[in-house]
């Protein structure tokens, strides 16, 4: 998840870039009027997804703005705080002839990267719990036959106690074929010793 998001940083943030310079030259080949300025960033916005998207003079006072209201957000809020996604903004100069008109400077919406980020993230743990279902169930099954011979074991004593001398196959398993091996011994003596 974490690779995930810096790789979604990282396309955030060169969407950024290229978008600025791109936007900045066709302005800077407009007429530099309020209005048509305006209008060529309202356009801009509307179309390509922006948090914002700014215009500064020279002097810093803000010319144009526009800011995305409240999107609605695929992800919850938890994990938005969670992982947060740091894109740096993209910055160019807007030119007026030979003198500067103002930075332009804007940042893409990061709702979808969360969205995208999101949806994988319980993909993944999908596939994690699926996984560990799996593996618990061949676990299981695993230590059934494990410990099959073990309950031959408890048979056997069970059967001793009813007077009943059988023995049992040695398991492959070191530890439990020792204790059958002397379980088997033990029903061969009692049986030699109930037969005297």
């Amino acid at each position: 998840v974490l690779s995930a998001r810096h790789y979604l940083e990282q396309q955030l943030q060169v969407k950024n870039i290229d978008n600025a310079p791109a936007l900045a030259l066709s302005l800077t080949q407009m007429p530099k009027d309020e209005v048509t300025v305006e209008l060529q960033i309202a356009a801009q916005f509307d179309a390509g997804h922006y948090r914002f998207i700014r215009v500064l003079s020279p002097t810093g006072k803000t010319l144009v703005e526009k800011v995305a209201t409240e999107v609605t957000q695929g992800a919850p809020g938890w994990f938005v705080k969670l992982i947060p996604i740091h894109a740096e903004p993209g910055q160019a100069l807007i030119q007026d002839g030979w003198i500067q008109y103002g930075t332009l400077t804007l940042a893409s919406q990061d709702v979808y990267a969360y969205q995208s980020l999101w949806d994988g993230m319980l993909e993944l743990l999908m596939w994690f719990v699926l996984g560990g279902l799996l593996t618990g169930l061949v676990g299981t099954q695993l230590i059934r036959i494990i410990t099959r011979p073990l309950s031959q074991v408890v048979d056997q004593a069970h059967a001793i106690a009813e007077r009943r001398f059988v023995s049992i196959a040695e398991p492959r398993t070191p530890e439990l074929r020792s204790v059958a091996h002397a379980m088997n011994d033990m029903v061969s003596r009692l049986k030699t010793m109930f037969g005297e």
